[in-house]
């Protein structure tokens, strides 16, 4: 008897252990939907508002870009006309225009370069000025330069190459230039011979969204100030629609890959004309390892007599 009570007694416990976890969790599962819904509700509020910081912080940026451009680019419009009309220190306003597009950012940078090799828009002295830009352009620290190599190839920069130049040959809107050669490694991924001589583009840091964002802005100043009479010959609002097109695509480094070996398909047959050789796999788009080619710029032919490429 004293076994079967004990028994019932053990039973009895168990089942009122089993009704106190039951309960529990009843209690648990019913709450569980208000906490769901809070926590739903608090992630989206949470969205909502990173949003809204990150719209305000935009324009916030873009006027404050714009007060930028406007300080550095009023000097230039207010003497353009003394400049342009009078030829009053042409050549001085013609350096501060270029400096003051280096000043203002990629997008600029890049439309001067573009402008320098249309002879049959602008003047010659225009042109010539604006060259400097197509190898002069504000240069990035090389610690970006080893931070791109490495994070874009996954491997340390001395692995990839035996010697490598810190200084840029040159620098424009998009990325540097760098002198470098292969090394044993390098030169088994890309099938060349250990110690080639290689040109090595890093995209400067932050060039895409600044690029886009700049153009923008561009197209917004020409056609505020592109009918002004001293500007109006300058045709700044027909240069940018023409700018425009590729401008995108310049961007990506990768990219700039595939029209190389496309130029060097197009004029394979023409021995006057090289173009560089991007070296597969080293092509990221944020860095570009190509063959590094002699040779003198197209400006050159451009601005030469009798070309008629460059009547305006």
């Amino acid at each position: 008897r004293a076994s079967r009570l004990a028994k019932a007694e053990s039973a009895e416990g168990y089942f009122h252990l089993d009704a106190s976890v039951l309960a529990a969790a009843t209690a648990a599962s019913s709450s569980l939907p208000h906490s769901s819904l809070l926590f739903s509700i608090g992630l989206d509020l949470f969205s909502r508002l990173r949003e809204l910081f990150n719209s305000v912080w935009y324009h916030i940026s873009q006027i404050s870009h714009f007060l930028w451009l406007l300080f550095i680019f009023t000097p230039v419009a207010l003497s353009a006309p003394m400049a342009l009309q009078l030829n009053w220190r042409r050549a001085e306003w013609m350096e501060l225009f270029r400096r003051t597009l280096e000043a203002a950012g990629p997008a600029f940078i890049k439309w001067g370069q573009w402008s320098a090799t249309r002879h049959d828009v602008f003047p010659p002295d225009f042109c010539s000025e604006l060259e400097h830009l197509h190898s002069q352009a504000p240069a990035h620290k090389f610690r970006h330069t080893r931070r791109a190599i490495e994070e874009s190839f996954g491997l340390p920069i001395k692995d990839l190459f035996d010697t490598f130049d810190e200084t840029p040959v040159a620098s424009g809107s998009i990325g540097q230039i760098h002198r470098a050669s292969l090394s044993s490694r390098g030169a088994v991924m890309t099938g060349y011979a250990p110690g080639t001589v290689v040109a090595v583009k890093v995209r400067h840091p932050g060039v895409g969204d600044s690029i886009l964002r700049d153009f923008d802005l561009m197209v917004w100043a020409a056609s505020l100030f592109g009918h002004l009479p001293f500007l109006a010959h300058l045709r700044l609002e027909e240069t940018l629609r023409q700018f425009a097109a590729p401008l995108r695509e310049q961007v990506e480094l990768s990219r700039e890959a595939q029209n190389l070996r496309q130029f060097n398909r197009n004029f394979r047959k023409a021995s006057h004309i090289r173009f560089p050789v991007p070296l597969y796999p080293l092509v990221h788009s944020d860095v570009l390892v190509e063959s590094f080619e002699e040779g003198r710029h197209i400006t050159e032919y451009l601005a030469s007599p009798g070309n008629p490429h460059n009547v305006r």
